[in-house]
């Protein structure tokens, strides 16, 4: 499977696992918790620092092309290998021109179960 996104972000990058965990407070003082879903949403931040023109490029035409979080793509974890599929967190994407040519970006990316 080819992957949509193939540009590696530098290290070190967050990755944070999500549960959602309904709680129905009971007028007793009881509480019931269930599990909105049974596995954990993941969500990568990913950061982009000192980075070209053609590599900004990249990354926002991927963001255009995919409406920012409305379409689902493929990337690759770069630490254990395996092909992800992910989608933008927002639907807004920020950059840093730092110099001629020179910019800094970054964006999350939230795994799709």
């Amino acid at each position: 499977m080819s992957n949509d996104l193939e540009l590696a972000p530098d290290f070190v990058f967050e990755q944070t696992p999500k549960y959602k965990t309904i709680i129905s407070d009971f007028e007793n003082g009881a509480e019931q918790r269930r599990a909105k879903r049974s596995t954990a949403i993941t969500e990568y931040r990913l950061v982009y620092k000192n980075r070209s023109s053609a590599n900004m490029g990249t990354i926002t035409t991927l963001f255009s092309t995919k409406l920012g979080a409305l379409t689902a793509f493929t990337w690759t974890h770069p630490i254990n290998a395996a092909t992800l599929t992910v989608r933008f967190k927002e639907d807004s994407f920020t950059y840093s021109n730092k110099s001629y040519g020179v910019y800094d970006f970054e964006f999350t990316l939230i795994s799709i179960a």
